[in-house]
């Protein structure tokens, strides 16, 4: 946890329960686990990734495999943060009417952005 953090003490760990497994897999090395959810049995992180191609390469800065992010000093942080950019690069969105998409976070699903970043968290 960054030094600025107050709502996680400093060796806070996330549970991620995973999905369940398909009885009698799993077993060994020649029986790999398979899940039930045939979408995915890993994190789907589509959201922020992106699940084109097109959104994707979008939202890579193609540099050491990271993201775009922006450095922003939010209210209350001590220092700046990285953070997702603003959605300058025209990334598709789904926003409320009236909003601007370039004041959103580019983020990889098109409901990510309807987020302000005032509140949003990662």
């Amino acid at each position: 946890m960054p030094d600025d953090e107050v709502d996680f003490s400093p060796n806070t760990t996330f549970v991620i329960p995973r999905t369940e497994k398909v009885v009698g897999t799993g077993t060994g090395k020649d029986n790999p686990r398979e899940g039930v959810n045939m979408a995915t049995t890993w994190l789907d992180l589509s959201a922020l990734y992106g699940s084109t191609k097109e959104v994707a390469y979008a939202l890579r800065a193609f540099k050491s495999g990271k993201l775009l992010t922006q450095g922003r000093k939010t209210r209350g942080a001590k220092s700046v943060g990285e953070y997702l950019p603003f959605n300058v690069m025209g990334v598709p969105t789904r926003s409320r009417p009236g909003a601007s998409v370039t004041e959103l976070f580019a983020g990889g699903g098109a409901y990510f952005l309807s987020v302000y970043p005032s509140s949003c968290w990662l």
